[in-house]
């Protein structure tokens, strides 16, 4: 079972942008700097529980439907320390 998930943007703007939407919609996220595992990235991430992953990753599909301006991951514990792995999106209807 995964600790967290992450999603990591291309720009930095656009994890503001995220971050706020997300606010607006009472859904909890936090602004963390992306780790060094997924350095390919603007070095801004939203980190949110699993219990939220099926929300967040729909509404900012929605926000973002241009792929690639953000990937998402799941952080799993593993060996004293966490290992990331992709996740693709849902797909949209």
């Amino acid at each position: 079972m995964s600790d967290f998930w992450i999603v990591v943007f291309q720009r930095p703007g656009d994890a503001a942008f995220a971050q706020r939407e997300m606010m607006q919609q009472q859904i909890p996220v936090a602004m963390m700097p992306t780790p060094r595992d997924l350095s390919a990235s603007c070095g801004l991430s939203l980190r949110f529980s699993p219990q939220h992953a099926n929300t967040v990753c729909s509404a900012l599909i929605a926000l973002f439907p241009e792929s690639g301006r953000c990937r998402f991951y799941q952080a799993v514990r593993e060996q004293n320390r966490h290992q990331y792995h992709p996740v693709l999106p849902p797909e949209k209807s």
